[in-house]
């Protein structure tokens, strides 16, 4: 994945300093080229990673005199067909995703984000308003994070950019690393935007960020996945297939790669559904898919241990049997015994500035992606969402009005529809407490 950062200097001095500062500490990470424009105070820079086969001819950031804008994006956009053909765009094998976005800002403006499909973030700085824009993918991977202070505006999709500000004094905002680490949700914004760094904040994915010249910041939801239209078949059948041809194009488009596409098989319903469909894809092109795949180092000892066999979940029969029923699965199987618990929470905190939940797995899942790219790949299929999206039941409580549940079961309606709904719109916070 590529990287993105930026300085809005409101007195118009020492950009080129603070971007400098910024960029260097992004300079460990794989990266084919960087490059940096600064002009008038406002500075973009661009860590490009080839992830498409068309991301070798990206230039950014790029200054367009006539419309007086700076811009820069990362990041992979599916649905460059459609695209191409509404901003009426030939589109070539050497037209990168970055100029794409660029065209759709320049045709819509804001309202841009709405034609964007797939993982992307991009920056545009308005000379002639003195308007800084910043926008996020609907549910992407991308991240863009950003802080204020009175010498200016700064963001980078690394957090790791903005703490290497010699103006930003580093503080551990500890409600948030409490939260983060206990599960302690809340849906309020002002602590979903947070992050483990006292002033430095996320803009959240479907949400878009104007920055004003009085350094006003106005941040806008412009898609929430609740006003989805409810679709209802009488047809069951019509529901799965319609999921499958939506994650059939979601495999699809993310086998666009500079280099050779792997995946994550841990033998569960959406790693194996998601492998096995890059591999039907695939075995169209007599390219076999290989994916990696995670066995316990002990498993085979705990085993033998009735009592202590429930500790250790190896689910090689799994992988395996998906492999088989695919015929075009090459398994690889890591026990990542040069690794350990240790290094793999030290990666995640050197890598992300940030903790994870079930720590005790990064270890095996960063030794994953070690592997994969000394084998030469570039990208990574993963069944991760999955558990809080397709394979989820979903909660009861938001489950649209059925009279039959009424009618048969009225307690159960009473207690699941009405009770619950009322219990967690009024007094989240204090069963939260």
């Amino acid at each position: 994945m590529s990287h993105i950062t930026g300085a809005w200097i409101f007195k118009k001095e020492g950009a080129p300093r603070f971007l400098d500062k910024m960029m260097g500490a992004l300079a460990s990470l794989p990266q084919d080229r960087i490059k940096s424009s600064v002009k008038d105070g406002v500075g973009f820079g661009h860590l490009l990673a080839y992830n498409t086969p068309e991301s070798v001819y990206e230039d950014q950031p790029v200054y367009l005199p006539k419309e007086q804008l700076l811009f820069t994006a990362q990041g992979r956009i599916d649905n460059r067909e459609q695209l191409s053909r509404k901003l009426q765009v030939p589109l070539q094998d050497r037209y990168p995703d970055g100029t794409l976005i660029l065209q759709a800002f320049l045709k819509w403006g804001a309202d841009c984000v709405h034609h964007l499909r797939g993982d992307w973030s991009f920056a545009v700085f308005d000379y002639k308003k003195q308007e800084l824009f910043l926008a996020r993918d609907h549910t992407g991977y991308t991240a863009l994070y950003y802080f204020q202070d009175d010498t200016g505006f700064y963001f980078s999709s690394s957090i790791g950019a903005l703490v290497a500000l010699p103006n930003y004094k580093k503080q551990l905002n500890e409600e948030y690393f409490i939260r983060n680490l206990t599960l302690w949700g809340d849906s309020d914004e002002a602590i979903t935007r947070q992050t483990h760094f006292k002033g430095i904040y996320l803009l959240e994915n479907a949400q878009y960020l104007h920055v004003k010249e009085n350094g006003k910041i106005i941040i806008t939801d412009y898609w929430r996945p609740e006003n989805i239209p409810l679709k209802q078949y009488k047809n069951k059948q019509v529901y799965a297939d319609e999921m499958l041809e939506a994650l059939t194009q979601a495999v699809n488009a993310r086998l666009r790669s500079y280099k050779s596409v792997a995946g994550q098989l841990s033998g569960g319903l959406d790693s194996s559904t998601n492998c096995y469909i890059a591999a039907e894809i695939l075995k169209k092109k007599n390219t076999v898919f290989t994916t990696f795949s995670h066995v316990p180092l002990f498993a085979s000892q705990v085993l033998k241990d009735k009592e202590s066999a429930f500790r250790v979940l190896d689910e090689t029969p799994f992988v395996l049997d998906t492999a088989r029923a695919s015929g075009n699965i090459n398994p690889i199987l890591l026990n990542s015994g040069q690794t350990s618990i240790i290094q793999g929470i030290d990666d995640m905190v050197r890598l992300f500035n940030n903790t994870a939940h079930a720590a005790g797995n990064l270890y095996w899942i960063f030794d994953t992606f070690r592997e994969a790219s000394r084998r030469g790949f570039g990208a990574m299929l993963s069944g991760e969402g999955g558990n809080i999206s397709i394979s989820f039941a979903g909660l009861d409580y938001l489950l649209p009005f059925q009279l039959n549940t009424l009618l048969q079961h009225p307690y159960q309606f009473a207690r699941n529809q009405i009770i619950k709904i009322i219990a967690y719109k009024y007094f989240n916070r204090w069963l939260n407490s």
